[in-house]
């Protein structure tokens, strides 16, 4: 059966479906984290840091996809991370592709990952070029 690479737009609500997701998880960390310092604390205090965010956004995305290829986000879009050659998406393949995530976002907010997967055949981010994978619909 052929293998239909994913858009830009389904990929576009993963990731914020994903961001979602990775954002409670942060919230929920650091709440407590603070809480577990001082439970007299008020909730409102803990601030939402990007350090923080960042590194689980990596770890959830970089597990998952490493795992079974998929995130929350790609289930719900019927969207997985296969290796270009065939076959599921390696753990090393995940780690690489979602750190570079972050050049992807570069130079305005996800304008040069947008830009590569709606100008290359294969719909290849640069993090996907680099670790040898594609995104394809699976439903």
């Amino acid at each position: 059966m052929p293998t239909t690479t994913a858009g830009l737009s389904d990929r576009l609500v993963a990731l914020l479906i994903d961001h979602v997701v990775s954002a409670g998880v942060t919230m929920t960390v650091l709440l407590l984290l603070f809480s577990a310092r001082d439970p007299t604390a008020p909730v409102g205090g803990v601030v939402f840091s990007g350090v923080p965010y960042l590194v689980i956004f990596l770890l959830y995305k970089s597990g998952w996809e490493g795992y079974d290829g998929t995130t929350l986000g790609k289930r719900i879009k019927g969207l997985t991370v296969e290796m270009q050659s065939g076959g599921p998406c390696t753990p090393n393949a995940a780690v690489v592709r979602n750190l570079l995530l972050i050049v992807d976002w570069l130079p305005a907010c996800f304008l040069l990952g947008a830009g590569l997967v709606s100008r290359t055949p294969t719909g290849q981010r640069l993090g996907d070029r680099v670790a040898d994978t594609i995104v394809i619909e699976t439903m």
